[in-house]
């Protein structure tokens, strides 16, 4: 009987330990996109672009795009288009992980939602080198409310290189955060890594 009484107890302490455990485990309130995992594109990839050391990346690479028709009032749109889901409805803070703010100009929006413009003069976060000529840095693009569920994140291109006064096409995107909670750029790392 004492043996069948010890039993119970360590049971019932067991399923209050696990269901414990089971109440503390929270929605991650972020969603992390690898830039180089793309539905679908148009950009002219570029090595180049991503870098001489592909450790500085996020997942080792990025996608990219180089041309030389930035005033080109006839040159083709060059668009990304990405895939995500996020885990609950809310307002998100959008974060890119994107090459030289004074040579990336892009537009972007959510679903078939409203153009947003990521301009020259976006403030630029956490800012190191990949190589001559080449840096890479966090940009806050602002917030947005999203559903539950999946959702379609496009980008264009719209301006060159120097302020808008370049030859060149740049485009250079590692990775973009969706995010509830506060976030501080740390290069590569993902919320809660160090």
């Amino acid at each position: 009987m004492r043996k069948l009484m010890l039993f119970g107890l360590f049971f019932a302490g067991m399923t209050i330990l696990l269901y414990g455990q089971e109440e503390k485990k929270e929605t991650k309130k972020w969603v992390w996109i690898e830039a180089e995992i793309v539905k679908e594109t148009s950009f002219r990839p570029n090595d180049w672009m991503k870098g001489d050391d592909p450790e500085k990346l996020s997942g080792g690479d990025a996608l990219t795009h180089l041309s030389s028709d930035g005033q080109d009032p006839n040159r083709d749109e060059y668009y990304a288009i990405w895939e995500f889901e996020v885990p609950e409805d809310g307002t998100y803070e959008f974060w890119s992980r994107e090459g030289h703010k004074g040579h990336i100009k892009y537009k972007w929006r959510i679903d078939k939602g409203e153009w947003q413009i990521s301009d020259y003069d976006m403030p630029y976060k956490n800012s190191i080198s990949i190589g001559q000529f080449r840096t890479i840095g966090w940009v806050n693009n602002g917030k947005v409310e999203l559903k539950k569920g999946k959702h379609k994140l496009e980008i264009v291109l719209t301006g060159s290189t120097s302020g808008g006064t370049g030859k060149d096409i740049w485009g250079l995107f590692d990775c973009f955060l969706f995010t509830q909670e506060r976030f501080q750029p740390r290069g590569k790392a993902k919320p809660g890594e160090e």
